[in-house]
This record gives structure tokens, sequence and C-alpha cells, in this order.
């Protein structure tokens, strides 16, 4: 995040903009309409044993969604940046996951690797943050590491860039007076070909059994 007083090199970092809300973000974020929940669910109608690979989980909130839909799933991947979100994802999964195994790794998702063999994700879903992800690179992850048939939901909420009100377009107008006229998810500077450069991280995992 950058102030107007502040260059983008100088921006903080992620878990200064989210650690110290991550309770807050887990108890008033939206979650996933039954809509969405049932329909990924669907999608492993006939998996005998699915994997959930979800990337930029942020708290958990698709797995949390899934467990009680998706009783089969065997394990759930947890992929964030943000080592305060995996911690409370943890916290929140631990008590409905019943056997299910959940491993969380640190890192950019485009950097994960499955931690076993056989747990190739079945379904791999992207809530509410593939804008701040390296997209080209994620997608390539994810047609390598991914089983044979799996899905692939990226999903997200409605535009502020492209739903038309007075109250977006007033809001985007203010934004604009800090970030400039450009559209950006990620506070980087951009190269002069127009790609915002990615930080890479040393990835972690953690993992609960």
């Amino acid at each position: 995040m950058t102030r107007p007083d502040q260059p983008a090199a100088a921006a903080a970092s992620d878990d200064d903009l989210f650690g110290s809300e991550t309770a807050d973000y887990a108890r008033y974020r939206p979650g996933l309409p039954d809509a969405a929940v049932r329909l990924l669910a669907a999608t492993q109608h006939g998996v005998p044993a699915p994997v959930l690979l979800d990337l930029g989980t942020g708290t958990g909130q698709v797995p949390r969604a899934l467990l009680p839909v998706l009783r089969r799933l065997v394990h759930i991947d947890l992929v964030d940046v943000n080592q305060h979100m995996l911690e409370t994802a943890l916290a929140i999964l631990g008590p409905v996951r019943g056997s299910c195994t959940v491993n969380a790794f640190t890192g950019e998702a485009h950097t994960f690797t499955p931690t076993a063999p056989g747990r190739a994700p079945t379904l791999i879903t992207c809530s509410r943050s593939f804008h701040w992800m390296s997209r080209a690179e994620v997608l390539n992850m994810a047609d390598r590491v991914a089983a044979p048939n799996a899905v692939v939901a990226i999903m997200g909420d409605g535009s502020l860039w492209t739903h038309e009100t007075d109250w977006t377009a007033a809001l985007r107008e203010l934004i604009q007076t800090y970030l400039g006229n450009d559209r950006r998810a990620a506070p980087a500077a951009r190269t002069p070909g127009g790609a915002a450069p990615t930080k890479r991280t040393s990835p972690t995992q953690r993992s609960a059994t």
C-alpha cells in the first residue's frame, strides 16, 4: 500500500497491511455464496479422493465452506504469502477438518509444489485473490501440478472498476488521486513493458495431520 508522500518502493509489506487485521478479516469478510459452494462440490462428483488446492486462501474461507459439503475431501493445500492469515486458517479448519489433512504453504502461488505423491489437486480454487498474483505463472503451475481432469475455479466479486454508479465513480476518483490513473492491485512499480514485477519469497510449509 502506498501513500501520496511515499514512493511505491517504500510500500508496506503484506504482513504490515493485513497481519494485524487477520481476526477482523476472518470475522467480517463475506463468505462464499451457498450456490457457489454447491457448484464447487458438484465438480468433484465421482472423484474418489478429492484434493483441494486453495490459492490465496487468506483465512481459509473456501475450504471452511467446502468441508461440511464435500466430506470426502482427503487433503487440502492452503497457499498464501501471509503467515498470519495461514495461521488463522489452520486454527479455523482444525475443528471441522475431521480426517482431512491440511498443509499450509507460505509463498507466492506460482511457487507451490505438492508436498507428497498422490496429493495432486483435483480442485484448484482462487477466490478474490487472482488479481494479486503473477497470473500466467499461476496458471502454468496449476497445469503442472493438477490431477488429470482437475477443475480450476477462479472467483471474484463485482468490480469497482466496471460497476457504474455514482458512488463507484467517486471512489475510483479518490483512489486515483492517491495512486494515479493506472489500475493496479499491487503497489510495486511497473516495468516499461507494463507488467508489475513480482517479489519472490522463500516458501515454507506447515502441516496438520
